[in-house]
């Protein structure tokens, strides 16, 4: 079967980014022709960039450097004629969306909606046009709960992302409080919202006044890289902070979680998250903030397989990081329940299964839409389309001051 999927190319690492990593490839490892067109913008959005941390996909790039609405759709149009997929897996990209359901009924192809937000733009998508989608694969409760509410008559699939199993068997931590220094890893996109980076510095302090050798690494970029470090050496820290910046999987892998003795989420709204899967799938201890999707999601239980403490208290933070480090039998507890928890609850190969599942009904199965799609003048008046001819002739660009804006997630937010 082949399955084309339509993805943002910024941010470059993140939990999506690692799932779609893991689909595609598994795909394709199984048979599948599997490609990923990744969108192209003038500032933000750089397939070579995000290619270059996964190497292992085979990708095309979405040309919307013009930078208009029409140069990103007429760019997804002559994709998807240039591929003729049988499934399209619009990845938190709008316009990728919106020209599959346009294109739907002509081009043949079906359309399976991933869902890794339960936000107000998937929502609005979903009741805009759920009726063109074959199926919405929601990742977590949460998400489904949102699926089912905004389109009831929608198949929805609810697979949970796998976690792809580490070379070596997970390694217990230092036996004794003070046997090495405590090292602190965080991991993912550098935002404030939702990821709040910039809480680090508070708990890196806090922990460092009962456990004066605490260092930090991280793994990750975006616009609040050059913050953080600013906000650590204000405070003294810079020489206890290691700035790895954007690492592809196998270099996490071998560099960033065998450096770190607990990993630290800071979010206030996850779907996963992914990285706390990892790090506990390699014995490592994970104090999460009790961020917004975590009670439904059930995944991360205090005591059980992880510590936590309330989103943005970063004193209630180091508490739990220090009461893990002075505990080895509670921390050696928990790393084990975690452990073994991912092997079953999220194994890659159980996610890979769900996905070729219903691929195989699909390809079986009748389109059906209980409402007409959207037609292609709505999507693209004749009038844009000629005003996007001459902006071509003129080399005009627009330059967007947002990732987001550059190539949208969602119809609206």
């Amino acid at each position: 079967m082949r399955v084309l999927f339509l993805s943002k190319s910024a941010p470059i690492i993140g939990g999506v980014e690692s799932w779609l990593d893991d689909l595609a490839c598994g795909l394709a490892e199984r048979g599948h022709s599997c490609d990923v067109a990744l969108a192209h913008g003038m500032r933000f959005h750089d397939p070579q960039r995000y290619a270059a941390l996964h190497p292992r996909l085979r990708w095309e790039a979405l040309d919307g450097r013009r930078g208009s609405p029409a140069a990103r759709r007429l760019a997804v149009r002559s994709m998807l004629r240039s591929q003729r997929p049988d499934v399209v897996v619009p990845v938190m990209l709008f316009d990728g969306l919106l020209v599959a359901a346009a294109t739907r009924e002509r081009l043949g192809h079906r359309i399976v909606y991933p869902v890794h937000e339960a936000c107000a733009g998937a929502a609005s998508d979903l009741r805009r046009l759920g009726h063109c989608m074959d199926a919405a694969v929601p990742v977590d409760p949460a998400s489904e709960a949102m699926v089912r509410d905004c389109a009831p008559g929608l198949r929805c699939v609810a697979i949970p992302c796998g976690i792809p199993a580490p070379d070596a068997e997970p390694v217990a931590a230092p036996s004794s409080a003070g046997a090495v220094p405590l090292r602190i890893g965080w991991c993912g996109r550098m935002q404030h919202s939702p990821k709040r980076v910039l809480d680090l510095p508070a708990v890196l302090l806090a922990v460092r006044k009962t456990i004066p050798g605490a260092v930090l690494r991280t793994a990750g970029d975006g616009e609040a890289r050059g913050p953080l470090r600013e906000q650590l050496a204000a405070s003294g820290l810079q020489h206890a902070h290691e700035d790895l910046g954007a690492q592809d999987r196998d270099a996490l892998a071998r560099i960033f979680y065998p450096g770190i003795d607990v990993l630290l989420v800071t979010s206030e709204s996850e779907t996963g998250p992914l990285v706390a899967f990892e790090a506990m799938a390699r014995g490592i201890a994970v104090v999460s903030a009790d961020f917004r999707g975590r009670a439904a999601a059930g995944a991360l239980r205090d005591g059980e397989n992880c510590r936590l403490f309330p989103v943005g208290d970063t004193a209630a933070a180091a508490r739990a990081i220090v009461s893990l480090y002075e505990n080895p039998a509670r921390r050696e507890a928990l790393r084990s329940h975690a452990a073994a928890w991912v092997r079953t609850a999220r194994s890659l190969p159980a996610m890979l299964d769900a996905w070729e599942a219903l691929l195989s009904d699909l390809r079986g199965g009748s389109a059906q839409s209980a409402a007409p799609p959207p037609r292609w003048r709505e999507v693209l008046p004749p009038g844009e389309r000629l005003r996007e001819f001459g902006r071509a002739l003129l080399r005009r660009r627009f330059v967007h001051r947002t990732l987001r804006a550059e190539w949208p997630f969602y119809g609206s937010t």
